[in-house]
């Protein structure tokens, strides 16, 4: 009995989860970058989630290659910034790339 109730119920959840998709759709979360002179900031729905301060810039690199290059901006080191604090990445198909990119390279890094 509770292997025929158990395969009813994910089934049950599945389609249920299937058919509230379809009408419901939740819109992406639109993300964008503000830099200015003193900090550049990751803003989700207009919300600042993530920012870095000119002063307090600890790594500046690029991630990946090809399409899925990015460059990173962390007040932590490399280590700290791909395993635990994270950073703000700036994806390579932006039109803006290398203009942002040449900016955060003269930042000075704290040497964290």
């Amino acid at each position: 009995m509770y292997p025929t109730a158990l395969a009813i119920g994910g089934a049950v959840f599945f389609l249920g989860n299937l058919f509230t998709n379809f009408l419901w759709r939740r819109k992406p979360p639109s993300c964008s970058l503000e830099i200015d002179d003193d900090c550049i900031r990751l803003l989700l729905n207009g919300k600042a989630i993530r920012n870095v301060q000119r002063g307090r810039v600890g790594y500046v690199g690029e991630w990946g290659s090809g399409t899925f290059r990015k460059l990173v901006i962390s007040e932590h080191g490399p280590v700290f910034t791909r395993w635990l604090w994270g950073g703000i990445g700036v994806p390579a198909t932006l039109p803006e790339y290398e203009q942002i990119k040449a900016e955060l390279l003269t930042w000075p890094r704290t040497g964290r």
